[in-house]
């Protein structure tokens, strides 16, 4: 099933011209933009969460992803492309969570982490730069700048706090082997999609004995080059100690899929307790234009992909005895709510975001601005009505004890009182 065949043109050249990850010759730089104030770093980093940030590029439709079967509009606005009511007696219905929203069937998996309040969802999240290119949408929400020299904004977040462990020889990874602009001009960062592979390249014979002898060369080299070396050799060691085909505690196996591989591999790491502070992980193929198949199909597919990912990965950390961890799952923007004449969704505006871990406030969160005509942002979108910055801000300062929210967002003051998405540590 080709997750691209009814996309938009954009997504498409956008996909093949690899833009998230063509920030990856930025990977190296390790300074903050000449305006970054002076820095207040956290003096104490052992109540740090590790963040693992799943983004669904091209657009998730965040009225499927957390399902409003309680308004009639819903269904006469989708008359095809619907996820079911709960009691419709379809195989495709809604699991009703609190008598108006649902989750999908695909995401029904999820329901018992969030009636144990460790899932929180966020419907209506945009912010004020509308704007439904994918192109300028994700630049903004990866970036939150106009210049891509100024980094990431996890990468700022990184340059401006203190590691969770001091000797952390990597503080971020990528499942990819391209950097995405969230992470351009992050320190320690490793971008790999077999972190299990990672070491010397080329075959060599030998390849221990050769590590050795570079290393030892190195080390009487005066230049930013033995640093280089010297940390190469420790990721290197970091990760051969790490069992990455590990299976997942005491839970349902991780799926043999891009996310289920991803996070079985993030996973190992937080177990491995190696210091990792920052995993990121993209999936594409959201953005649905014609034959979305919200009921069985393309979108069913992936949604259903997602949600046995995510609850192997809960279980598997939880039944380690992990506590100091939280997912965050965020899309560009939403769809729009009518549904269009090729049984699919355009681009929206308002989507919705969700957060899972022992450290998440559950339940449903933000302002439902509703489906009313009147209610929508130019009559067709979800009226965004939480702004993701606020949401990573909160994260920021409850989870990553980083106060230095307007260097790291810099196009919007964050509230400096926690906003409900995180418990405060």
């Amino acid at each position: 099933m080709d997750r691209f065949e009814n996309a938009c043109n954009e997504y498409r050249q956008l996909s093949r011209r690899k833009f998230l990850g063509g920030a990856a010759a930025m990977s190296a730089m390790a300074t903050l933009p000449v305006w970054a104030p002076r820095l207040a770093f956290a003096q104490d980093s052992s109540i740090k969460d590790t963040v693992v940030l799943i983004y669904l590029m091209g657009g998730c439709d965040g009225l499927t992803t957390l399902v409003p079967h309680g308004d009639p509009l819903y269904y006469a606005l989708r008359p095809t492309t619907a996820v079911p009511q709960p009691g419709s007696g379809s195989s495709y219905r809604a699991t009703d969570i609190n008598g108006y929203w649902g989750l999908p069937p695909a995401l029904s998996i999820l329901k018992p982490i969030f009636d144990g309040q460790h899932l929180g969802i966020i419907p209506a999240v945009g912010r004020a730069n509308y704007t439904r290119s994918h192109f300028e949408a994700q630049a903004w929400m990866q970036l939150d700048s106009k210049n891509v020299e100024d980094g990431g904004w996890i990468a700022r977040h990184l340059l401006s706090s203190s590691p969770i462990k001091p000797d952390a020889a990597v503080r971020a990874f990528t499942h990819s082997a391209l950097t995405p602009l969230c992470l351009a001009g992050a320190p320690q960062l490793i971008s790999s999609g077999k972190p299990e592979s990672l070491g010397l390249g080329g075959n060599l014979q030998g390849g221990d004995e050769v590590l050795d002898s570079i290393t030892r060369i190195y080390s009487r080299v005066k230049d930013e080059t033995r640093h280089l070396v010297q940390n190469a050799r420790r990721t290197i060691d970091t990760f051969s100690g790490i069992d990455f085909e590990a299976p997942a505690v005491g839970a349902n196996p991780y799926e043999d899929t891009e996310l289920g591989n991803a996070l079985k591999h993030i996973a190992s790491m937080i177990k491995a307790d190696i210091g990792l502070e920052i995993a990121h992980v993209s999936r594409a193929g959201w953005d649905t234009h014609a034959g979305q198949g919200t009921n069985g199909g393309l979108l069913h597919v992936m949604l259903t992909e997602l949600g046995n990912a995510l609850h192997t990965f809960y279980h598997d950390l939880t039944n380690s005895g992990k506590t100091n961890w939280t997912v965050v799952v965020i899309s560009e923007f939403g769809r729009q709510v009518a549904e269009n004449g090729s049984f699919g969704t355009d681009h929206g505006t308002g989507g919705t975001v969700f957060t899972m871990g022992p450290n998440v406030i559950g339940g449903i969160h933000g302002t439902w601005p509703g489906l009313e005509h009147e209610n929508l942002y130019e009559g067709v979108d979800v009226m965004p009505t939480t702004d993701d910055r606020d949401i990573l801000g909160d994260l920021l300062q409850c989870r990553l004890q980083n106060g230095n929210t307007q260097l790291v967002f810099p196009s919007k003051s964050i509230p400096s009182q926690p906003q409900g998405f995180f418990k405060a540590a």
